[in-house]
């Protein structure tokens, strides 16, 4: 994660890097290939008491990869919980400080 802070604002980029994976000896599942995601996200403070928040995770929408296939079954939509199924998404927020 890399951030950049101002009084009012800041600005951020996260980087997520899974390797690739090969097979298990003696399997004949195919290997995963190495995985990136990119996630960006900005903050503002005005009022003194409101800060507005927004970013992008999966930025540039990057595919899960595909775990456990074979040549004879393919594993379609097939993944584990180590990467994003949904896609991109956009956020905002805003906090008041009371």
């Amino acid at each position: 994660t890399l951030r950049y802070d101002r009084p009012a604002w800041s600005l951020g980029m996260r980087w997520q890097h899974l390797p690739s994976v090969g097979p298990e000896p003696g399997s004949n599942t195919f290997p995963v290939k190495a995985y990136d995601e990119f996630d960006v996200f900005a903050s503002w403070s005005f009022k003194e008491k409101y800060r507005l928040q927004a970013g992008i995770d999966n930025f540039l929408d990057e595919a899960p990869a595909v775990v456990g296939a074979t040549a004879t079954n393919a594993a379609l939509n097939s993944t584990n919980s180590n990467y994003d199924t949904f896609g991109r998404r956009v956020f905002i927020g805003l906090q008041v400080s009371m």
